[in-house]
């Protein structure tokens, strides 16, 4: 299992360049737009490696967080790379009444809680923290959980798993109150 929280700053990007560079709009957007391309291009490659069965990362699966940079209602921004990686698994964040939250990008694969989330700090101690970066720890020891299981009873197998944990995924419309209860009532701490 490989968590990975991380992102590509295109409108930073840009802006580095008009701001310290002095570049004209159109040249800092070029040279950001290419800068984006390659690294999708990169993670696009690095998202097939656990299909390549050569021992190395087959059977691995990559839960990448798709982003912060969406503001509802105002506007939605699609999954941001590396998550957008063809074989990533990408992640969305909830909040406290498990909605999709407010800076998290869509089209993704799954979401799990990253509102309020307890996180040691910079300055150390812990403070609640809101981000797809918490989100996506979730998924990944979850599907760990899954994986280890599957393991024990010697029925792993890395397409079945991922399959497995993309059917049972359920959109948040649709999860039931009595779930949401338990999970409140099993994350309480994590909300306070």
């Amino acid at each position: 299992m490989i968590s990975m929280s991380l992102g590509v700053d295109f409108v930073g990007y840009r802006e580095y360049f008009v701001k310290e560079k002095n570049f004209p709009d159109p040249k800092a957007t070029s040279i950001a737009l290419a800068g984006y391309r390659l690294n999708v291009r990169v993670f696009d490659r690095l998202s097939m490696l656990p299909a390549i069965d050569d021992g190395g990362f087959a059977g691995s699966l990559v839960v990448a967080a798709a982003g912060n940079e969406s503001a509802r209602p105002d506007y939605t921004i699609t999954t941001a790379p590396p998550a957008a990686g063809k074989r990533f698994f990408s992640v969305a964040a909830l909040d406290r009444s498990l909605t999709v939250a407010n800076f998290s990008n869509d089209d993704v694969d799954i979401a799990a809680p990253g509102v309020g989330i307890l996180s040691v700090g910079i300055d150390g101690g812990v403070r609640p923290d809101d981000s797809i970066s918490m989100a996506a720890p979730h998924i990944a020891g979850v599907a760990t959980l899954y994986a280890d299981a599957m393991i024990k009873v010697d029925r792993f197998n890395a397409a079945a798993f991922e399959s497995r944990l993309r059917s049972s995924a359920k959109p948040a419309t649709l999860i039931d109150e009595e779930v949401v209860r338990c999970h409140r009532t099993l994350t309480s701490s994590t909300w306070t």
